[in-house]
């Protein structure tokens, strides 16, 4: 079970091996499948393990580096942080495994897939939601990723485990009655290609020409005072090489400093060549109210383009720290910050940048997909800007996987800014149209067009998912009884 979990990154970004996780899942499957809700658990629990402890050590990265905690203390977190989540992953399972009652076929194509699809919804917002590796985000470059304009990442999750259960069934069935099951194989794994031809949405008005700015400085040295006007010169040239674009775009936390301090010195000197240039100019940049005080990390149009917003869902561990008296106890040397963000209203007014209603969402507010729906079918165009300086060489891949996802849920072009890459333009199906190099300072270039209209996910986003996946447990559970009797 640890060797499985621990392949299981391999089918993410940036390895790419995407017909490897339901393998893989077909192995986890197949070993739960003889035994005890109890054992399966268990079973389930150290492939859960292995996959977060290799797929998220990036976490060890941010907290022993820039946090500069003990790196003992730092592996303890990190392992602590990959159990939990193997723990929503073992519940699934060990649903599954009560409902069936002992009967494969149940288990591997009922139970099993809508269980798997249901714990990666509840762990996309239980405590605030933390859905990174579903497995739905492995599929983007694959057939089945044709589902996710009707049913989200987490529909994607459930069409790659019952491929998975379809494949042990038609392994151990005998003569013809494996047929049945690599038929359906065929039909799950064609239907997406299939289905993803309809067209939800429409181009709306004219394109636009965007002009993205990496700045590239490293974390480390981002927030020192001596590097701010370093920061300050490079974001304003590099602009002002640009004003030909429609729109201009810089990333999270841009340059270090809070919006009022640089705002009539540095932003109003900008804004006014934006409006000259008929361009807009749009950044993320911190933020603070004086009564009461509070900071937010926030995104701020200007020029020819209007708005500002604060980001809603914050990262916990990052930009706020729950029990933060207990963990400064248990984690010595842990530089904790003074202040926590607080987070934005959830109803917040769309920003218009070049005449155009945009989504918005700051780092990982990207990889909750129902959120950025919500803001469909109004906003035309989306717009994320990160900082995966934090997290090391591997982690910023898996973030775009999940970007070009919300992509595809709505059908919508996406324009992502990173300080650090990896920067990119994504086209309506989560296609890369142009990515920037990591840890290079650079400009990236291209077209996109606004689109209107809504996808079936973002006209009932996880909700038939969710339900979906009880209904079938119960059914499940209701059938072994009646056939128990």
């Amino acid at each position: 079970m640890l060797i499985a979990g621990a392949l299981m990154p391999l089918g993410y970004a940036p390895f790419g091996l995407f017909p490897l996780v339901p393998l893989l899942l077909a192995v986890l499957f197949h070993q739960v499948s003889d035994c005890g809700p109890r054992r399966a658990f268990w079973r389930a629990w150290l492939f859960g393990f292995a996959m977060f402890g290799v797929g998220v050590s990036w976490v060890y990265n941010s907290i022993h580096e820039f946090g500069h905690a003990w790196a003992p203390a730092a592996v303890a977190l990190t392992a602590l942080f990959a159990a939990i989540l193997a723990g929503f992953l073992a519940t699934g399972v060990w649903l599954a495994v009560v409902a069936a009652r002992g009967d494969r076929r149940v288990l591997w194509l009922g139970t099993l897939p809508a269980a798997w699809a249901l714990l990666e919804w509840i762990r996309g917002w239980f405590l605030t939601g933390f859905p990174w590796l579903s497995v739905g985000y492995s599929q983007i470059d694959g057939p089945l990723a044709g589902y996710a304009e009707y049913v989200g990442v987490y529909g994607v999750s459930w069409a790659t485990a019952l491929v998975a259960g379809l494949a042990l069934v038609a392994w151990y069935g005998k003569g013809w009655r494996r047929w049945p099951a690599l038929l359906f194989i065929v039909v799950v794994v064609a239907g997406g290609p299939l289905v993803e031809r309809v067209e939800w949405t429409q181009r709306a008005g004219n394109d636009l020409r965007v002009a993205v700015i990496q700045g590239n400085f490293s974390q480390d040295i981002k927030w020192l005072p001596e590097y701010r006007d370093i920061q300050l010169q490079t974001y304003a040239k590099l602009t002002r090489d640009n004003w030909d674009a429609d729109l201009v775009l810089w990333p999270e936390t841009a340059i270090p400093v809070l919006l009022d301090e640089v705002q009539e010195s540095y932003l109003e000197v900008l804004a006014g060549e934006a409006r000259r240039s008929e361009t807009t100019l749009a950044l993320g940049i911190s933020m603070r109210d004086p009564s009461p005080l509070r900071f937010y990390n926030g995104f701020v149009a200007t020029g020819i383009g209007e708005g500002l917003y604060h980001k809603v869902h914050l990262v916990p561990l990052g930009e706020f720290w729950p029990f933060k008296s207990v963990i400064s106890a248990l984690v010595p040397g842990l530089d904790l910050p003074r202040y926590d963000l607080s987070p934005g209203g959830p109803d917040q007014p769309l920003l218009t940048v070049a005449g155009v209603p945009v989504a918005v969402s700051i780092c990982y507010e990207d990889a909750f997909g129902a959120d950025i729906a919500r803001q469909m079918p109004e906003a035309q165009l989306l717009l994320n800007v990160s900082n995966d300086a934090w997290f090391g060489r591997f982690a910023p891949h898996q973030h775009m996987e999940i970007a070009r996802m919300r992509a595809r849920e709505t059908e919508r072009y996406l324009v992502r800014a990173t300080n650090t890459g990896v920067s990119a333009i994504v086209d309506p199906r989560g296609e890369l149209l142009k990515t920037s190099p990591q840890f290079e300072q650079y400009v990236m270039t291209g077209y996109v067009h606004p689109r209107s209209g809504a996808t079936p996910y973002v006209l009932w986003r996880d909700w038939p998912v969710a339900v979906g996946a009880m209904l079938v447990l119960v059914l499940g559970a209701w059938l072994r009884g009646r056939g128990a009797a």
